[in-house]
């Protein structure tokens, strides 16, 4: 049985909102050139502003960790024909 009278004592405590404060994302995508497969990959971390967005942010950073990807691809394909 139990007798709770108020929160006097109680270990719970005040909720309070969670905000990010940095986010780190990793881009990896693997392509086969001639007979070989090659892996790719960019991460990258941005810090951000306690008014920023957090799923605004994590779009752009996927975005520029993609864009990055595509580019190593573009490279490495022209490098190698």
């Amino acid at each position: 049985m139990c007798n709770n009278k108020g929160n006097e004592g109680s270990n719970i405590q005040e909720e309070k909102e969670m905000k990010v404060k940095q986010v780190n994302v990793e881009s990896r995508r693997s392509v086969k050139v001639g007979t070989e497969f090659l892996t790719f990959t960019a991460g990258m971390v941005a810090d951000l502003d306690k008014d920023e967005d957090e799923i605004e942010a994590i779009q752009a950073l996927f975005k520029k960790a993609n864009d990055e990807v595509d580019n190593q691809i573009q490279q490495s394909v022209e490098d190698l024909t």
